[in-house]
């Protein structure tokens, strides 16, 4: 599917060249923090404000449930987020569609309940349900482990959106290269933030 927009991205904005010192020291900072602390570590200092990031914001309109593993006996922690408009579970079911989110975090920092705020705006506006997918962390959980949490919740939404959420599964995206996964997804719009 082709998809046509307005929107000129100017690429060399997006090279190295165009990061500033102040973000090359901030990036550094972070990583030196990162190394020192072990990734463990640095994701719940993270989640306490304990870093140079922010602690992050969760919401409490985000539910928490879980998509299954193709590990027996393992399932995939998720954060779901519902339009603030759609109060009631009726409501819910005559959403535009659901969208698959991949948070950031290079597959060893961040989490489902990470960008809450974002989850919400996507949503709000686009009167959408989205399911944050809680992938497993390097090193604890080594390549392809990550991945294969996306695929499946990928792989579930495709199949049990419209039963479970009442909408179909429209966007598959977020901070995670999609590219980086080993498999292709289906054929499904894609949305980059």
């Amino acid at each position: 599917m082709t998809l046509i927009s307005d929107i000129t991205i100017a690429v060399s904005k997006f090279g190295p060249a165009a990061i500033s010192s102040e973000t090359n020291k901030f990036n550094v900072a972070v990583i030196e923090k990162l190394f020192e602390v072990g990734a463990a570590k640095y994701r719940e200092m993270r989640k306490s404000g304990q870093t140079t990031l922010p602690a992050p914001t969760v919401l409490p309109e985000g539910i928490d449930i879980t998509i299954p593993s193709r590990d027996s006996g393992r399932d995939i922690p998720c954060r779901l987020m519902y339009p603030s408009s759609r109060k009631t579970s009726e409501e819910r079911k005559h959403c535009k569609g659901v969208v698959c989110h991949f948070h950031g975090g290079g597959w060893t920092l961040g989490d489902e309940k990470s960008t809450d705020t974002l989850l919400k705006h996507y949503a709000d506006s686009g009167d959408l349900i989205v399911v944050s997918i809680g992938y497993r962390h390097a090193p604890e959980d080594p390549f392809p482990k990550g991945p294969q949490d996306c695929i499946d919740g990928a792989e579930y939404l495709v199949k049990n959106s419209e039963k479970e959420f009442g909408a179909p599964l429209k966007f598959i995206g977020g901070e995670v290269r999609l590219e980086h996964l080993p498999v292709a997804l289906p054929d499904l719009e894609m949305m980059y933030c």
